[in-house]
């Protein structure tokens, strides 16, 4: 990193990652997008290296391209100043003081939610424990996603296919005044999905565990909460996040938010009789648990299955249980999702 900071100002980093595929050894470097200023070559190199050149990822192929053309450095300057302005907010903001034309994104995206939950599907969904994801750029614009059929695009492009039945399931698709919309009622599997031209993205859907068969329901007196489950929930949820922030779908900066709801009285616990818990974890005060994250797109791309587990890590205090002893086990069973090996 030193080396390359010589030709940098101000000074980059990057994370580099070693890869081992069919036994050859592979390196993966991640470089995000600058923080605040524009990075600019600051002495003469080989590899085509100026003093005082600004590069940037072509659009045509996969480089590093000498910034030639003002449509470019406009593009360059107004995502720098966009950049700024952000980090201003968020600093005064942090200060405690107020603007007074405060930021109103989660207004405008709560209104686009105002009659959702009249939904048959929802009204089901709700009469027992379910949970409520969302995942939206943190910061509101009507039409980030041009038309309806981009939107269909995107989901489909995007879902995930690791264990059997995919995340978001897609069940045909019908089309609102700014929103796509599926629905699935089959077995234990009740489901509602928008995505808004907003780029908000709500998932109602039904706990699995609900539906249990009766061997398991009668190890947690009919209500409980099976924990690897709920890890491969909480993994997909961040990996279809980081896609939509791959696909630069979400801004630079996204919300995700996951509503348990119907916990009082669940109790914790693993299908796998081999996986015992050496006492009872339950719910006992709250019914609900919100978690909420927001996160910046390069921070997400480059740590979200860890922030996965930290987030879930959160979830599960409400039951009185902290993970850290065996978060290597959490690590492992998500690695067997995301490689596809269930």
């Amino acid at each position: 990193m030193r080396l390359v900071n010589k030709f940098a100002d101000p000074p980059i980093s990057f994370h580099i990652y070693p890869i081992k595929k069919d036994n050859k050894y592979f390196i993966l470097m991640r470089i995000p997008e600058f923080d605040e200023l524009p990075i600019i070559c600051k002495r003469s190199g080989e590899q085509g290296l100026k003093e005082g050149a600004v590069f940037s990822r072509s659009k045509n192929k996969p480089e590093s391209a000498l910034i030639r053309s003002q449509s470019e450095m406009r593009e360059l300057m107004d995502l720098a100043i966009n950049k700024g302005i952000r980090q201003f907010y968020m600093r005064v903001k942090d200060s405690g003081l107020h603007l007074a034309d405060d930021d109103t994104s989660q207004e405008s995206y709560a209104k686009e939610l105002v009659e959702i939950e009249d939904d048959e599907i929802v009204q089901l969904i709700k009469k027992k424990g379910y949970w409520k994801i969302t995942i939206r750029p943190t910061y509101y614009e009507e039409d980030r996603i041009e038309t309806l059929e981009n939107c269909r695009k995107i989901l489909q492009d995007n879902k995930l296919s690791l264990r059997g039945w995919d995340f978001p399931h897609l069940n045909g698709f019908a089309n609102g005044n700014n929103y796509v919309q599926s629905k699935e009622n089959f077995g234990q599997f009740k489901e509602l999905l928008r995505f808004y031209k907003s780029g908000q993205f709500i998932y109602f859907n039904s706990m699995y565990e609900e539906y249990m068969d009766e061997r398991y329901q009668k190890r947690v007196n009919g209500k409980g909460l099976e924990i690897i489950s709920s890890l491969y929930l909480f993994t997909e949820i961040f990996e279809f996040a980081t896609r939509l922030a791959q696909g630069k779908i979400v801004g630079n900066e996204i919300t995700i938010r996951i509503e348990c709801n119907g916990i009082k009285g669940r109790q914790l616990f693993f299908y796998e009789g081999t996986r015992p818990l050496f006492r009872d974890y339950i719910s006992t005060i709250e019914d609900e648990a919100h978690l909420e994250i927001n996160i910046g797109v390069e921070e997400l791309i480059s740590n979200g299955s860890t922030i996965a587990i930290e987030v879930l890590n959160n979830l599960f205090e409400k039951f009185n249980w902290d993970i850290h002893a065996i978060k290597g086990v959490f690590i492992e069973e998500q690695q067997k999702l995301l490689k596809g090996l269930l």
